[in-house]
């Protein structure tokens, strides 16, 4: 989870930016080591706003059914 709010103050953008950078070079190094949920920017989303976006992913690939 990133928190864009710290102590009641707001993050920079370029520190926005460096966290959510080194969220995605995390999740790259995660990949095909057993790491399934490694991103959840989506669930952050009103509930039928999630539900259409899921059922989108699910329908991408037999494997993202199994992991969103």
């Amino acid at each position: 989870m990133l928190d864009v709010v710290v102590n009641t103050i707001r993050l920079s953008d370029d520190n926005i930016y460096a966290q959510l950078k080194r969220i995605v070079q995390m999740a790259e190094e995660g990949q095909g080591k057993g790491n399934v949920d490694q991103v959840g920017i989506l669930t952050g989303a009103k509930r039928n706003v999630w539900a259409d976006a899921r059922r989108l992913l699910a329908q991408g690939i037999a494997y993202n059914e199994l992991t969103v």
